[in-house]
Formats: C-alpha cells, structure tokens, sequence
C-alpha cells in the first residue's frame, strides 16, 4: 500500500507523458466485517471477516497471474466495516493491510476514503486517524500522462463538524480540476457516487446524493 502526502502520491508518478494504453483496477467496499455484522452485530466479540479476506485474496490471485500486470489497485472507500472507534476497528484495519501484503510488489494498492473510514460525519479526529494509517484522504496523481484525482467525498455529504478541511478540500479540488485540462486523460474516484441515474435524485439509505 501507498499512502499520500501533502495530496500526492509521489511514489507513483509516472510521468506527464502519454505512451501506450494500460490498465489498472478499481475496486470498493472491501469493507472487513460487513457480512457477519448481520448474523452477530457489529460490536459483538464473535465477529469475524474471513468471507471479506478470501474476496480479497480471489481479486489478488487473478491480478497475479495476469500476464500483464495493471498500473495499480484503487479500491474507492468502505475499506473496513467498523467506524471510527468502534469494537474491531484496528483489528480489521490491519488485516486489510495485512491482506494485500499477497499483491505483486509491481502493482500499486491505493486506497480513497468512504464513510466508514472517516465517518458519516468526518471529524477533525477520525480524519487524523485514517490519514495516519491510510494517507491523505484526497490527492492527485498521474501516471503515463493520464491524471488522476481521488476526492473525499463525505465532505459533500456531511461536512458540518470539519467545515476547515472541507474548504480545503474544495479549494484543491478546484486547482486540480485546472491541471487535468493537461492531461490526456482524467480519472476521477471517490466513495459516494454524484448520482446513480439523474442528478437531483432523492436520497435513499442506500443510494445517497452528494449536495453538487
């Protein structure tokens, strides 16, 4: 895993540069612990996450045995089911990592932020301790000329408790927005999606509208 700093990844620039086609993986929801938080709750001493790790290590295995290998893994949010302080929230954290410890050393992890990584809504607190574990939560990066941008999304869906950071993540989404009109290609990834169909549709549980 790669984390960012200071909103990049300077690890993985690869050059501003188009060259030939490649192609890389986006995942989400990885999210250690969702299903048997069902059967025995979220906070319950019995839980575990084993059926998430064996998705994870299915994905790993095909990305391994590909005779090409893609530019990197982005997986866009919901990492772990836990939030932020509760019951297996480590735990969970370092058995992601751990899992992805398996991956081809050629190929990048990079992961983007969703609710139940920061908070449905994110505090000064719970942004610090994903970043000191993740990474920044938003960043840029480019690779072979494309340009590409993770954005923390739950600050559209909720930023009432970290109104500062949700400025200036504003003011950087802004600036790279500019920087992408240089780039052959851009890509964009973050957690909740503007929409599914239409904009303006109503929010749902299960299908949240980010305020654009």
């Amino acid at each position: 895993m790669i984390k960012a700093s200071n909103n990049q990844l300077s690890s993985l620039q690869a050059g501003r540069t188009w060259k030939d086609p490649f192609w890389f993986v986006v995942g989400a929801d990885t999210q250690l612990g969702l299903e048997n938080q069902f059967k025995v709750g979220r906070n319950s001493s019995e839980l575990t996450w084993q059926e998430e790790i064996n998705r994870i290590n299915t994905l790993i295995n095909f990305v391994n045995s590909c005779s090409q290998l893609p530019k990197f893994i982005i997986v866009c949010g919901d990492l772990v089911d836990a939030f932020p302080g509760q019951m297996h929230r480590r735990e969970q954290e370092n058995d992601f990592i751990q899992s992805f410890r398996n991956l081809n050393k050629a190929v990048p992890l990079i992961c983007v932020c969703g609710n139940h990584d920061v908070g449905n809504s994110p505090t000064n607190q719970t942004l610090s301790e994903y970043r000191e574990t993740f990474g920044d939560d938003y960043f840029s990066f480019w690779v072979d000329g494309t340009f590409h941008i993770a954005i923390s999304s739950q600050f559209f869906e909720d930023d009432s408790n970290c109104l500062d950071e949700s400025k200036k993540h504003s003011v950087w989404l802004d600036r790279q927005l500019e920087i992408a009109s240089t780039a052959k290609y851009t890509f964009a990834y973050q957690h909740i999606p503007p929409f599914l169909e239409t904009p303006g549709r109503t929010q749902t549980v299960f299908q949240p509208g980010i305020r654009c």
